[in-house]
C-alpha cells in the first residue's frame, strides 16, 4: 500500500499525519479516531502522563460532519486492509479498542484515550492502595514474629536456667 493514503477504519477517508513527540501517528479529522502502529500506544503511554494523553486526543478533533454509517460494522486496517478485531483494553476495563492481527496496529476511537487515562489513574490508585495494605500486613507480621521471637528467647533462657546453664551452654 506504499503511496496509497491510509484510510480511517470508521469513515474510510484519508487519515492525516500527526506528530506526537517523536512518534508519527495518523488521525481522522472527521471521527476523531487515532491509528497507532504496533507498540506506539504503549510508547505514548509510557512517555506521557495521563493529561498529555487527553491533550493528544484533543489535537484530533472530530468534525461536526456526520460520520458515515458503517452498516457492516467492519473496520479495516489502514496499513494492510485486514479486518480489525475488537478487544477489551487491559482485559478488565470497559474500553473496547480495535487491533489488526496482521500488523498489530491499534485503532483508538474518539474519547477512548480519555477513558484509558481515567482507567490508568484508577489503576494507579488501586495499586497504591494494595501496596499500602501489603506493607501494613508485612509490618504487622514482622511485629508478631518479633514478639514471638522475644517470647521464644525468654523461654529458652528460662529452660537453660532450669538446667543450670547460661544461653551459651556454660554452667551457671
Amino acid at each position: 500500500m506504499d503511496g496509497m493514503p491510509r484510510l480511517c477504519p470508521e469513515c474510510r477517508i484519508p487519515l492525516e499525519s500527526l506528530m506526537f513527540r517523536d512518534i508519527e501517528l495518523d488521525g481522522c479529522q472527521q471521527c476523531g479516531g487515532i491509528w497507532f502502529e504496533d507498540g506506539e500506544l504503549k510508547k505514548v503511554q509510557q512517555s506521557s502522563d495521563q493529561l498529555v494523553l487527553q491533550c493528544l486526543e484533543s489535537r484530533v478533533k472530530a468534525s461536526s460532519v456526520l460520520v458515515p454509517d458503517n452498516t457492516d460494522n467492519m473496520k479495516l486496517c489502514p496499513n494492510c486492509n485486514e479486518r480489525l478485531i475488537p478487544y477489551i483494553y487491559q482485559y478488565t476495563s470497559d474500553i473496547e479498542l480495535d487491533e489488526c492481527d496482521e500488523c498489530f496496529g491499534v485503532w483508538v476511537q474518539d474519547g477512548e484515550l480519555a477513558k484509558i487515562s481515567e482507567y490508568m489513574d484508577a489503576t494507579d490508585d488501586r495499586e497504591a492502595h494494595a501496596r499500602k495494605e501489603v506493607a501494613a500486613a508485612v509490618d504487622s507480621d514482622i511485629r508478631l514474629n518479633a514478639r514471638s521471637d522475644r517470647y521464644r528467647g525468654k523461654s529458652i533462657v528460662a529452660l537453660w536456667s532450669i538446667f543450670g546453664r547460661s544461653r551459651t551452654g556454660r554452667p551457671i
